[in-house]
């Protein structure tokens, strides 16, 4: 049997290996992905919600009512963090292979902070596709206790984290599973994901059981889920806090 070190860079090289061809796309092509992303969800003003506005010569936006300028990321959970669109596809395509934070600040060419920053973005908009994990995400936003307890279901055919929000604040991380039957292949794939779940820090711990679920229910690549997530605008509830 490999040592875990070894299978951890065998997977490393194998990634880049999937990635060197997706990169090679460039620019042009994550650009577009974005600006179909930004589409589909209009762009408002950040300051006052405005849907009214017109396009500026470098590309920006403004709004005739209050008189602000921003960028289309503006208010968006990609906006929070100003990479160039090449960095976002490198981060992204990375990501969607599964490395980890170090492997993917080495690819970008990312300081382990910044791209520990980026790492955290990302789950948390992916998290915040579910209205029921609002609450994780309030939490990790504010910096409070984060819910320790989830319990998971099966939904047609699929895996459903949920959040125990009764359960009692302090208490030991928890993940309450099903047993598996033979033809629950996600349940399968989820259990084997999760054997060092309990080993995470909390707030990465809640929101990785969420990119799990995610990732386990996904028949192929999520490259299009990540870019959806975050091109949405960071929910009211968090951009208030």
């Amino acid at each position: 049997m490999l040592h875990d070190s070894t299978q951890a860079r065998l997977g490393w090289l194998g990634a880049m290996a999937q990635l060197g061809g997706a990169l090679k796309a460039g620019e042009e092509e994550a650009a577009s992905r974005l600006t179909a992303a930004y589409a589909s969800a209009p762009t408002r003003c950040p300051r006052c919600a405005s849907g009214r506005l017109y396009k500026l010569g470098d590309g920006g936006r403004r709004c005739p009512g209050c008189k602000y300028s921003f960028r289309e990321a503006a208010g968006r959970w990609i906006g929070r963090h100003r990479l160039p669109v090449r960095t976002w596809l490198a981060v992204l395509r990375g990501f969607d292979v599964g490395l980890g934070v170090q492997e993917l600040a080495e690819m970008a060419s990312l300081s382990m902070p910044t791209m520990g920053r980026v790492h955290r973005t990302i789950q948390l908009s992916l998290a915040a596709l579910d209205p029921e994990w609002l609450p994780v995400v309030l939490a990790c936003e504010a910096g409070a206790p984060v819910p320790a307890a989830f319990f998971v279901r099966r939904e047609n055919g699929a895996v459903k984290v949920s959040v125990n929000l009764s359960a009692p604040a302090g208490e030991p991380a928890r993940l309450d599973l099903p047993p598996p039957s033979a033809d629950d292949a996600a349940l399968r794939r989820f259990r084997l994901s999760v054997r060092r779940w309990r080993g995470l820090v909390s707030e990465r711990r809640a929101l990785t059981l969420k990119e799990l679920e995610l990732r386990v229910n996904l028949h192929g690549p999520m490259f299009d889920l990540l870019v959806d997530a975050l091109t949405r605008y960071v929910p009211a509830e968090l951009a208030a806090a």
